[in-house]
């Protein structure tokens, strides 16, 4: 559990560094801004964003999309953004760094300008405090699930995590939107595809919920406002349930950028336009989940017109009662965790991921359903389970000379002894060959049944087979070489 905690670490801040605090320092760095730091947050983040997509399309489409190149783009364009939000002198004039090593120190040494920020900053988290108690609780919710389960249960899920995977080793990509800007952050955190998307998916919720009560903020000018939209929004992902909060698509990601670009259009209809690209590049079609953040916005603002019209009395009234509605819903913010299914056990998910950190890349091979594809691709090799028994018989395993003709150390074999239950799954798009093991039960059933034959047929005339892991539900052999 701790090692999750430390992933999820390394996940939010490798976002934050690459799309937040990078570029708002670079755009710092100019001499042309001169308003507070926090109104770049978004304008930075976004052009970063669009950068960064277009890059990883590009080179992605090339097979290039590789750590050197992809990070080596990036630093130009912090460097980029520095020049374009400059006056450009002070780039060439030694003088101006000087200047402004100087004018650090003097700043560093002004405590009077350091106890004012620290005074705007508990002023702000006083104003701020029930804003800042929802996102932070909707945060944990939505991490809930995906740190205490490594399957996911969406099906574009697998899909994305494939298509992550395949961009950042430089191999043949189908362009996707939805996962073409996190290739960066793979490449900072260095952890797989699968993490940085189970993990992230999270993350992006949190910044959706964060989205909607900025949104509403630049309408209203009133923390109130932006407390009322936070509010509704967590109770809509409240009653749509932790499973789909748990593994955002694309269509939440850009339900994000929408959101984004209706904060922008009151003042910067370019940027604006920029966050609407991105959205359309991430999901070319419409998400649901925006008209669902849209109308959260405009009930809170006409709930903060009327509020602020009332008599004080009532504002207080109003203010208490929604302090204590969302207290209370502090206590019933999780719910339990969903049962195993549909597409893989939890252990199947656990063990395939373990797998894949403990051994040596590329020198071990699973043989399952197809599901755990999602965790060795680039990292290890995958037999499909059907394609595993097609292969091979009983009587050709049961010969003591045969030897499986894999070119690794280790081959693990994932057998279900409790067929996990179908109804009408199928396996990742473009798969539907192998439709009838994955949509029925019969079919999921007899090959998981053959497949514990081959296998005992194999254990009986072999020594170098055992077991790996076995629980109530699941079966693992080791082939060692």
């Amino acid at each position: 559990m701790f090692q999750v905690w430390i992933d999820l670490l390394r996940v939010v801040i490798a976002i934050g560094a690459l799309y937040v605090v990078l570029p708002v320092l670079s755009a710092r760095a100019g001499d042309k801004w001169g308003g507070p730091w926090y109104k770049l947050i978004v304008p930075s983040a976004i052009r970063t964003v669009l950068v960064m997509e277009f890059t990883c399309i590009l080179f992605g489409s090339w097979k290039l999309c590789l750590p050197g190149i992809v990070m080596s783009i990036y630093f130009l364009w912090m460097g980029t953004n520095i020049v374009l939000a400059s006056h450009k002198r002070w780039i060439y004039d030694p003088a101006a760094w000087q200047n402004a090593y100087a004018g650090f120190w003097r700043w560093w040494d002004n405590r009077a300008a350091a106890s004012k920020l620290l005074e705007r900053v508990v002023h702000l988290s006083q104003t701020g405090l029930l804003l800042g108690l929802i996102l932070i609780s909707a945060s944990v919710q939505f991490l809930w699930y995906p740190l205490t389960n490594f399957r996911f249960l969406g099906i574009q899920t697998y899909a994305r995590v494939v298509s992550l995977q395949t961009l950042v080793t430089g191999n043949l990509w189908n362009a996707d939107g939805s996962v073409a800007f996190l290739a960066p952050v793979v490449f900072l955190s260095g952890l797989d595809a699968a993490t940085v998307i189970r993990l992230s998916a999270p993350v992006f919720y949190a910044l959706l919920m964060g989205a909607v009560a900025w949104c509403a903020y630049q309408y209203s000018q009133a923390l109130w406002c932006s407390t009322f939209a936070a509010g509704m929004f967590w109770a809509y992902t409240r009653n749509i349930g932790l499973d789909s909060v748990g593994e955002p698509a694309g269509l939440e990601i850009s339900a994000f950028f929408m959101v984004l670009a209706t904060g922008c259009a009151r003042r910067s209809p370019g940027y604006a336009f920029c966050a609407a690209l991105l959205a359309w590049i991430v999901e070319p079609s419409f998400p649901g989940i925006f008209l669902a953040s849209l109308g959260c916005i405009l009930v809170a603002l006409i709930v903060y017109w009327c509020y602020a019209r009332s008599p004080r009395l009532l504002r207080q009234v109003v203010a208490a009662v929604f302090l204590v509605a969302m207290g209370l819903s502090l206590n019933s913010a999780f719910s339990s965790t969903p049962a195993d299914g549909p597409y893989e056990y939890e252990s199947s998910a656990r063990m395939a991921a373990q797998i894949a950190r403990k051994y040596p890349r590329n020198r071990w091979v699973l043989v399952s359903p197809i599901h755990e594809a999602a965790y060795s691709f680039g990292r290890g090799w995958h037999v499909e389970l059907t394609d595993f028994l097609s292969a091979y018989s009983k009587a050709r395993v049961s010969n003591p000379k045969f030897q499986f003709p894999y070119e690794a150390d280790n081959i693990f074999v994932f057998i279900e002894k409790r067929p996990l239950p179908q109804l009408g799954k199928l396996a990742l798009p473009g798969s539907t060959g192998r439709s009838f093991y994955y949509s029925t039960s019969t079919g999921r059933a007899s090959m998981e049944f053959d497949a514990a034959r081959l296998m005992a047929a194999y254990a009986s005339a072999h020594t170098d087979s055992s077991v790996y892991y076995e629980d109530a539900d699941l079966i693992i052999y080791r082939i060692a070489k």
